[in-house]
């Protein structure tokens, strides 16, 4: 979905919310285009909530889309032909000296035809033998940060959603456990009594209720929960998603069950878990899949093939 950059923010993440989309692309008068999503809305946030956290947010809401697109370096808009290897496109992706999470692919004449992102990456890898197999072959404890998830990339139950914002803006993360000091103890890990995510201020925005973001983390949930139990279709969605639930693999798995699982769950990001001390250990993204296979899948497979639709009759072995 493309929008204008003198579209508000509002309408844009109002839009966002009603088509179910994370990100929408920005078309300036200059004929320069760019990524908005969740991540942007964040940062802007953190940015300006200083003070005042509704005047704040509510002055955002009304700002051109075009001032917010890709202002957290989240994922930079690199138009791709749609007749380029598929190699080149992961290359993109996963060592890009700019951050690049989706590529945009175009046509000869510059219109955008599809974005490839790199969910659509595990979703082809999925399909055939030798991505597999490379997939099979590494273990997913190479995601393990147990020693930074407490500290670093969780956020206490009884903190601020600002907090947790300012945390995901940090790390560049979608998503952010809601941890207890109290139950995680010095273990390693963190035991997590919730999820909130940047997807969340989509709800924020659509409720006018920007005071929230000052609530605790506890009070949040509890709210958010409300606002979805009032939406019946919404509140369908959710649970069929169950996009609130702490969704993990454990470390013992291989990079291939993680990859199938974050699939399956629909999410941007996964959890890494550790039985043997019932905690999250990692936050685990699709990207950083992509980033840690790739090597062995290009000395591995020519992935010559174009990512257009010559996808779905060509195999990459």
């Amino acid at each position: 979905m493309v929008f204008l950059e003198d579209d508000s923010v509002s309408k844009v993440v109002h839009s966002m919310n009603v088509n179910h989309l994370r990100w929408v692309v920005v078309q300036f008068r200059s004929g320069r285009r760019e990524f908005f999503d969740y991540m942007d809305l964040c940062h802007e946030i953190v940015k300006r909530c200083r003070g005042h956290v509704d005047a704040s947010v509510k002055e955002i809401g009304r700002m051109k889309v075009g001032a917010l697109a890709n202002c957290s370096g989240y994922s930079t808009f690199v138009p791709t032909s749609v007749m380029t290897p598929l190699s080149k496109v992961l290359q993109l992706l996963g060592e890009g000296e700019a951050p690049v999470h989706r590529v945009p692919l175009v046509d000869a004449a510059g219109e955008l035809t599809r974005v490839f992102s790199c969910i659509d990456f595990l979703d082809l890898a999925l399909r055939f033998d030798t991505p597999t197999a490379v997939l099979k072959s590494r273990e997913a404890s190479t995601f393990d940060r147990r020693n930074a998830v407490l500290q670093a990339l969780s956020v206490p139950h009884d903190q601020t959603v600002l907090h947790a914002l300012r945390i995901m803006d940090a790390e560049k993360l979608t998503i952010c456990p809601a941890s207890s000091k109290e139950l995680s103890g010095d273990m390693g890990g963190a035991v997590a009594v919730g999820v909130v995510a940047v997807a969340d201020l989509k709800l924020v925005l659509e409720t006018e209720q920007y005071h929230v973001l000052e609530f605790s983390i506890d009070d949040f949930l509890a709210w958010r929960n409300n606002v979805v139990a009032v939406d019946s279709a919404k509140l369908v969605r959710q649970r069929s998603l169950r996009r609130f639930n702490v969704v993990s693999v454990d470390h013992h798995e291989t990079l291939h069950v993680l990859a199938k699982r974050l699939l399956a769950s629909k999410l941007q990001r996964i959890f890494l878990s550790s039985h043997e001390i019932a905690r999250i250990v990692g936050i685990v993204s699709s990207r950083e899949i992509l980033m840690e296979v790739l090597d062995q899948l290009l000395q591995a497979s020519t992935l010559n093939l174009r990512v257009d639709g010559s996808l779905r009759t060509r195999t990459i072995e």
